[in-house]
């Protein structure tokens, strides 16, 4: 087996590394809003005031209201994405094969909840509501300014679908055998 090649050797890779190390970030200071209650515009801490105040107030109010799913879907990429993506950030700066099989199913769980949460910002829940409390009931959960919610979402769709292709080869980090004649 061949050594895996320096990160230098591999420019395409400091994108990833990038990447995971401010999804970390937003997972640990974005996502443990919601997981923890939701935006408040009088909580004590800055996050919830900033989320409130500046993302969600007006835009999305998904995540100002942060039903149960929600709730749960930030959970896990607070305090399980979050650290992992700062380990896969280290692994593919190091070229650790390792790390392939839980990059791929890391890459496919977040595309699942983002994929998730989209279908919930584009569609809203507003047929949902009338079943439940009437009809006339306006609340829904749609975006109200898509370009807005889709500069901080949209790379949680399309970043995972090109983990799972830079991950899908077996030793991710070797290098490419040359074709043969």
């Amino acid at each position: 087996m061949n050594q895996p090649l320096p990160i230098d050797q591999r420019k395409f890779d400091w994108f990833y590394v990038v990447v995971l190390c401010i999804f970390s970030l937003f997972s640990f200071f974005g996502d443990s809003t919601p997981a923890t209650g939701g935006p408040d515009p009088h909580s004590g801490w800055i996050m919830k005031r900033l989320i409130h105040d500046i993302y969600a107030t007006g835009k999305d109010p998904l995540v100002l209201y942060s039903p149960v799913f929600v709730r749960v879907a930030c959970f896990f990429a607070a305090f399980i994405f979050g650290p992992f993506q700062l380990v896969a950030a280290w692994a593919i700066l190091k070229g650790k094969h390792w790390i392939r099989t839980p990059m791929l199913v890391y890459a496919g769980a977040l595309f699942e909840g983002s994929f998730i949460f989209e279908w919930a910002e584009w569609f809203g829940d507003k047929a949902f509501f009338e079943r439940v409390c009437g009809p006339g009931s306006t609340f829904d959960f749609a975006q109200q300014n898509a370009l807005w919610v889709q500069s901080f979402n949209l790379p949680y769709i399309v970043v995972p679908l090109m983990l799972i292709v830079r991950f899908w080869p077996e030793r991710p980090f070797e290098p490419k055998k040359a074709l043969a004649n």
